[in-house]
Formats: C-alpha cells, structure tokens, sequence
C-alpha cells in the first residue's frame, strides 16, 4: 500500500479493466441494478405518506430495513468468507427482488397496502443487502489486476452516484406515471438481471481452464483462506481499527451535516438555498468518482486519510461558520466545504477499497468489509442525534472543536500507520485475463 508519488494509471488504464470478460459482467449487471436503487426509496417515502398518511408506518419501514442489515452484518461477513461469494451474491439479488415483486403482488392482490407486509419485505431487502457488499467487494480483486483496482472501483461507484443523484426526479416521474407497483416490479426485475449477469461472471471465473487453481483456492467446499474474524485481523493490522475509527467519525460528521445543515441553511438562507447545497453535496461525490476514471493520480491510503480528516473538518467547522458569518458568505463557506468533503469522501472510499483490496486475502476481506460497513453505517445516525441535540443547545463551537480535534488527530495516526503496510502477497487472485470476446 506504499505507492505515494507512484504515478497514475495510463489512458488505457479503464479500458484495460474492461477487458477482463467476468468483471464486465459484473459491471453491466451493476449497471442494471443501480436503474431503480436511487429511486425506491424517494418512491417507498411517498407511497407510505400518501397510502398511510403516518410518520409512524415510514418509521417503522425504516426500522425494519436497518435492524434487519445490522443484524445480518455478521452472518454476512462468514458467508462471503467461507461460501462461493458469486452465490452469496446471487442468493442476496433473488432475495431482493422476491421481497419487491412479492410486495407489488401483494398489494395488487389484497388492494390495499399493509404494513406488517411492507415491513416484512424491507427487512428481507435489508438483510439481502448486507449479504451482497462484502461479497461483493471481496470479488473484485479476483476479477480485476491490481493496476486496475481503483478504476474498477470507480466505474461501479459513478453507477450509484449517478442513480442517487438522478434519482429523486425519476421517482417524482415514475410515481405519476406507471405507480408504485410498476416501481417495485421494474425494481425486482433490475436483480434479476445482475443475477443472470453474476451467474455468467461466475461461469468465467470457473471455466475449465482454471480448474486446478479454483480447486487449490477455494477447496471442495468453497471455503477461502482460514478461519479469522475482522476483530482478529484488526488486532493483527493495527491501521485496520485507526482507519475504521477514521471512517466512524467521517459517517458521524456525515451525520451531524445532514441534520444541522438544513437548519441551519433555511433559517439563515431559506429554502432554495438548501436545495442548492444538497444538490451540490449530491453531484460531489460523482465528480469524485469520475475524478478517478479521468486518470487521477494513485493514491495511497495514507495521505487520502489526512485529506479526509481535513475536508470533513472543513465542513463541521462550515457549520460553526454559519452562526456568526453574514448569511451569504456562511452559505457559500458551506457549500464549499460540503462539496470539498463529498468528492474527498467519494475518492477516499474508492483508494480505501483498494488498499484494503490489496492488503487483505479474500476471506478476511470479506470479514472486515462487513464490520466495517456496519461501524459507518451506525455513525450517521448517531450523528444526526448529536447534531439535533447540538443545534438545541448553545454548545456548537465547542462540539465543532471536538469533532475536529478527532477528525485530524485520527487521520494522523493512520496516516502514520499505514506508511509501511505492504501489499498482500495476491495468492488468492485468480483474474479473469480474456480478452474482449
């Protein structure tokens, strides 16, 4: 992982990622799937409002969707560890798109929109979901050389930026036009077409040719690697448990901007200034995506982080800015510092998924990937507790020192930390090298 000042890929670099017949599978399934994933849940809020006409019936949607994706997050790090992840993710895109189709079918069957049901599907969704990352992520590195490892990151990342950006017009459009109904269908068919594309993927990775490595690798029974636990490789690679608390504090800042900065940016600026700075924080994270694809320079983890720890606290000192800076200049610190956060935060996720790509071995990818996720995804709702209690109070100053304060000391030492990691060895890569067909 020691690459800093290494220069960046050549022109060809993205086309050499394509030419890798199983990870354009992977992509153009990606790319079937992330159609509908920016508009469910815009299309979900606005069917429980205008069918339920209950904050509580959203609430409790939601909650089935994250408790069942917490609750899986261990079972899912094991799966993608010790089971055959083509099938792990396969399994998790049969499961969503049964728990969509089988929600369109019942509320056309019983013509009306029952909670315990909708509940029942989002918690099949979620835990689904949690199934699908750490395989998902764990694949890429066998799929992919590793030259082409961020650019491979990058193209599936500019898939979901894409979809969550244009996603809420979409599901306006959609909702008028063919109903929620048609949505989920169109959503389940959208799995149904990666698991075709994943089961071709799979085919290549296990063609004949490759018997005896697959054998060597993954044994009878499918099982990568030997038996650890993310908690094991943490203790064993120290910059793993830095850099996780690194990312927990970037998701609780996160956190913390999308509660404070509305209110912040209505009360001083009014409404349409707000739209302006969310649609700017939404397109930052494509631009940081597309950043990559257009031949960024590579990056090594350890200087991104201290480019993280400092754009973030950027953007909680933004905040702190705004109560006391006349309101146009507060508005426009802000949104600067949210659209320097968004694109840090998106090439940051991308650099830190190939450092973790090529310094863990499948098994314990998969592992972490699941932990790992499951610590940035409490941090943004923790967060936004912090900052509606924060705003309540006259404590913001104090608490934007705070967060900064860790912000960067955290950054430091994983910066620090990660210096001398090596790369792992890449025993358990098997990389589809055909060319395009």
């Amino acid at each position: 992982m020691s690459h800093q000042g290494s220069p960046g890929p050549p022109a060809g670099a993205l086309r050499n990622v394509f030419r890798h017949s199983a990870f354009r599978s992977v992509y153009l399934g990606a790319v079937c799937s992330a159609l509908t994933d920016g508009l469910i849940p815009v299309a979900f809020s606005l069917e429980i409002v205008r069918a339920l006409n209950s904050p509580g019936a959203l609430t409790a949607v939601l909650l089935s969707l994250w408790v069942a994706r917490f609750t899986c997050v261990p079972i899912a790090g094991r799966l993608a560890a010790r089971r055959d992840t083509f099938l792990v993710m396969i399994g998790s895109d049969i499961a969503r798109s049964a728990a969509q189709i089988g929600l369109a079918v019942a509320i056309t069957v019983t013509s009306q929109h029952g909670l315990l049901v909708m509940c029942a599907s989002a918690a099949l969704y979620g835990a689904a979901s949690a199934c699908y990352g750490p395989a998902m992520w764990s694949i890429i590195p066998r799929i992919v050389d590793d030259a082409g490892l961020e650019k491979a990151n990058a193209v599936l990342a500019v898939n979901l930026d894409v979809s969550v950006l244009v996603g809420p017009a979409l599901a306006a459009i959609a909702m008028a036009t063919i109903g929620f109904t048609a949505i989920l269908i169109l959503d389940g068919l959208t799995f149904l077409a990666n698991v075709v594309a994943l089961a071709y993927a799979r085919r290549l990775v296990y063609s004949p040719r490759r018997e005896v490595a697959e054998s060597a690798e993954w044994g009878d029974s499918g099982i990568v690697g030997g038996e650890s636990s993310a908690w094991s490789s943490i203790r064993r690679h120290r910059w793993l448990g830095w850099s996780t608390a690194l990312w927990f504090l970037v998701s609780f800042t996160i956190g913390v901007v999308s509660v404070a900065g509305p209110v912040l940016t209505i009360r001083h600026s009014g409404n349409q200034s707000w739209a302006v700075l969310a649609t700017a924080m939404a397109a930052a994270s494509l631009i940081g995506s597309v950043s990559i694809l257009a031949g960024l320079r590579r990056l090594s983890w350890s200087p991104m982080s201290i480019l993280l720890g400092v754009a973030f606290s950027g953007e909680a000192a933004g905040l702190a800015g705004y109560t006391v800076l006349p309101s146009a200049v507060g508005m426009w610190i802000l949104c600067t510092a949210c659209i320097v956060a968004g694109i840090a935060n998106s090439i940051g996720g991308i650099v830190w998924q190939a450092s973790l790509q090529r310094s863990l071995e499948s098994a314990d990818l998969a592992r972490f990937v699941a932990v790992e996720g499951f610590v940035n995804s409490v941090g943004v709702p923790i967060g936004m507790g912090a900052g509606g209690f924060v705003l309540s109070t006259s404590s913001l100053w104090t608490f934007v020192a705070g967060v900064c304060g860790l912000l960067i000391g955290v950054a430091v030492i994983v910066a620090a930390s990660t210096i001398r990691v090596p790369d792992r060895a890449g025993s358990d890569r098997v990389c589809d090298s055909r060319p395009v067909d």
